[in-house]
């Protein structure tokens, strides 16, 4: 895909809008969080790189960023603070932080900015008019800064103010890993090595239904487990017990064409009565889960089921964990298929927050050949839609 980049730019001395994806996720707290809090930074340091790239090229970053849904108005807990903390660990060197993104005092302070300062704004999203796209708050931004780079792949889908209305006023590009991104999601989409698997788990099914539709036609093989596995099998008329799913999607999982040789879903389960780390646990077939028991994992048979597909694959992608892998008495399913995909001898693309914690944890992230930074943009970019973050570089 050809998009300008980074180097197309003029960047010394210039003030650099950069749009990242600091959207990373916190340990549940009862308190206002901070730094220590970041349970994962992966976002975070995907795009120091480029951060010193421009300081490198005399260019002076002014960072973009969302986290969390506080729709529109200010929220302590949603504050980029704790984040611009993590940053500042991360590039050795002080990072400024403003208390807003917009706004008389926050453009004062950008025009005084000099070389080797970088800046992280405050939450866009703090602001109606990021979301609703709104002209007036794209150029309230874009007056911030001389040049544009989008480095937020997992935001790429999003038509908001920062991603689509700044590349209007501005000269702009995609950022390397921004490039990158789209080079490995388009390598899988266009031009995948056969057997190409892919593997899919995560709690909502009625997030991932329309992307398993199409994918079916496109992969090998298909993999289902996690949550969203088990509103697919009670759609299919089983017990499912006390498991989480989701009742408003059974009608519309149960038109999903299960008998389709490609579709394998589990065939049993680590099941038990609570989600604790000293829960007694069980061995079910897909047929003799219990009343009063919910799904937490892929069984062993399930798991050496996948592990030999995933083996024999040519490509391989995965989103989403197989069980409650946040409790190890239920992880290994998730764990086996971490360490499958990154055996596997193809090209391997993992996508997804869930999943990429999962191979950090387990140091495998050198066995991948690619790990995104999207989970939504990623799915819609392999199903061939347009992303409007994509057609704003382009345009």
């Amino acid at each position: 895909m050809d998009l300008p980049n980074i180097n197309q730019l003029e960047l010394d001395g210039k003030r650099v809008l950069l749009r990242v994806d600091f959207n990373v996720p916190f340990f549940k707290i009862d308190r206002i969080p901070t730094e220590a809090d970041i349970s994962d930074d992966f976002r975070i340091r995907a795009v120091v790189p480029t951060i010193k790239l421009i300081i490198e090229k005399g260019g002076i970053p002014i960072i973009l960023s969302h986290l969390g849904r506080p729709k529109g108005k200010r929220d302590v807990a949603l504050s980029l603070l704790p984040i611009g903390g993590r940053l500042s660990h991360l590039l050795g060197k002080d990072v400024i932080f403003t208390e807003d993104c917009v706004g008389e005092r926050v453009e004062r302070l950008c025009s005084d900015l000099k070389k080797g300062d970088v800046v992280l704004l405050e939450n866009l999203r703090f602001h109606q008019g990021e979301e609703s796209n709104n002209a007036g708050f794209a150029k309230e931004l874009a007056v911030l800064g001389e040049v544009y780079i989008n480095e937020a792949f997992g935001d790429a889908h999003r038509a908001h103010a920062s991603i689509v209305g700044i590349p209007k006023l501005l000269p702009h590009a995609a950022g390397p890993l921004m490039t990158r991104e789209i080079e490995a999601v388009g390598r899988l989409k266009d031009n995948p090595e056969r057997p190409l698997v892919a593997v899919m788990g995560g709690s909502k099914i009625s997030t991932k239904i329309d992307f398993l539709e199409r994918f079916l036609p496109w992969v090998d093989h298909l993999l289902l487990g996690g949550a969203l596995a088990s509103t697919l099998i009670k759609a299919q008329g089983y017990n499912i017990g006390k498991s989480f799913t989701e009742e408003s999607m059974l009608e519309r999982v149960s038109k999903f064409d299960f008998k389709s040789p490609k579709v394998h879903i589990p065939v049993d389960f680590i099941v038990a009565k609570e989600a604790s780390s000293d829960a007694k646990t069980e061995v079910r077939s897909l047929d003799g889960i219990q009343d009063d028991e919910s799904i937490f994992d892929i069984g062993p048979e399930t798991r050496k089921m996948f592990a030999e597909i995933i083996g024999q694959s040519k490509t391989v992608f995965w989103n989403g964990p197989m069980g409650m892998h946040e409790i190890s008495i239920f992880a290994r399913g998730t764990e086996m298929t971490a360490e499958a995909v990154a055996l596997s001898e193809g090209f391997n693309v993992v996508g997804g927050g869930d999943t990429t914690v999962i191979i950090e944890r387990l140091y495998l992230d050198h066995y991948i050949d690619f790990i995104s930074t999207g989970g939504g943009a990623m799915l819609e970019f392999l199903c061939g839609e347009s992303l409007p973050g994509i057609e704003a570089l382009r345009n």
